[in-house]
């Protein structure tokens, strides 16, 4: 998924110098936060779980 921006990335910069290239790459900085954000906040919630589960399995019944 990354590939083609980094490949328009690259393009834009040899043909018009600059503003579009810019453009991109903000676009890519925004993807890699939003995808670091979604993978932390999954392993966040099944970190959660995890640790529910190990204290249920802990109490006597």
């Amino acid at each position: 998924m990354l590939i083609p921006f980094t490949l328009a990335y690259f393009g834009n910069l040899l043909y018009n110098g600059g503003l579009l290239a810019a453009i991109h790459l903000i676009d890519i900085m925004v993807m890699i936060v939003i995808s670091y954000t979604a993978i932390t906040f999954y392993f966040y919630l099944t970190a959660l779980t995890l640790e529910d589960e190990i204290q249920k399995a802990m109490d006597p019944p």
